[in-house]
């Protein structure tokens, strides 16, 4: 029997894994912008 990620087909595995790639990468790009505002504001 197969699993679950055996049956999505190989292409939607792929947009999946670009996906997911793509938010963490917001993710770290946002919380390292509001630091660096954070940390500008606070210094004045």
């Amino acid at each position: 029997m197969k699993t679950l990620w055996q049956r999505i087909p190989f292409a939607y595995q792929l947009i999946g894994a670009f996906a997911i790639a793509t938010i963490c990468a917001i993710m770290i790009v946002y919380a390292f912008a509001d630091w660096s505002i954070q940390a500008r504001s606070s210094a004045s």
